[in-house]
């Protein structure tokens, strides 16, 4: 169907290093975090950080990438994006915008509007701007219609990132959500090989996943 962008909504404006607030923490956890940590190191700006290997190279550097972003709490997504990646992507102070490439990729690719995938995913086809109040808000509603002239006209990637999520533990909308289980399942059923399918030569038994899965 359609290929599915990386998620950067949620995308914090720095890479959190060992963290800087502990306060989240339990006390058990924290004791946990104090060990790993022998010293104070604070967060990098993302945008400091395109193309700078030298993190990795140090030989601390990864397991204080890793424990900063485990032990950080993941910010709620919604359609606000940080400047690292809309005004400084790759190139600090005179940097790319991430959105609108990820908008011109869409339109080069000749994929088809917001509108569209709405309709193939079910959620329902919109005649007008204010159809669209199923799966986002009025503020949202009205960004588009001040920027499009028409609803055909939505490109995908801004219609999705609008969307509101209304499932249990869900971070996308409905159209996000239709979009990325089915390139998922392409994924599995496209590979003949994948470890459940049984059309694969040596394909797992029912009391084989089960232990594995268990395990």
């Amino acid at each position: 169907m359609v290929s599915i962008p990386a998620c950067h909504a949620g995308d914090r404006g720095s890479i959190p290093r060992r963290g800087e607030d502990f306060s989240f923490l339990r006390a058990t956890d924290r004791l946990i975090y104090y060990a790993c940590c022998l010293f104070y190191q604070s967060q990098r700006q993302l945008r400091d950080s395109f193309f700078d290997i030298d993190t990795l190279r140090d030989d601390r550097g990864v397991d204080e990438l890793l424990t900063g972003m485990t032990l950080t709490p993941a910010e709620r997504s919604d359609d606000n994006f940080v400047q690292d990646i809309t005004n400084h992507l790759f190139d600090g102070d005179q940097g790319m915008d991430l959105v609108a490439l990820n908008i011109q990729r869409g339109r080069d690719h000749g994929l088809r509007g917001y509108n569209d995938y709405r309709e193939i995913c079910r959620v329902g086809r919109a005649s007008s701007f204010r159809e669209f109040g199923n799966t986002m808000s009025r503020e949202a509603i009205s960004k588009l219609e001040s920027n499009y002239e028409s609803v055909d006209d939505v490109d995908l990637f801004v219609g999705m990132f609008l969307e509101r999520p209304e499932h249990q533990d869900a971070i996308v909308g409905r159209t996000f959500l239709c979009l990325i289980g089915d390139t998922f399942g392409r994924l599995k059923k496209g590979d003949r090989y994948f470890y459940d399918l049984g059309s694969q030569p040596e394909p797992f038994t029912r009391g084989t996943y089960v232990a594995s899965s268990n395990e």
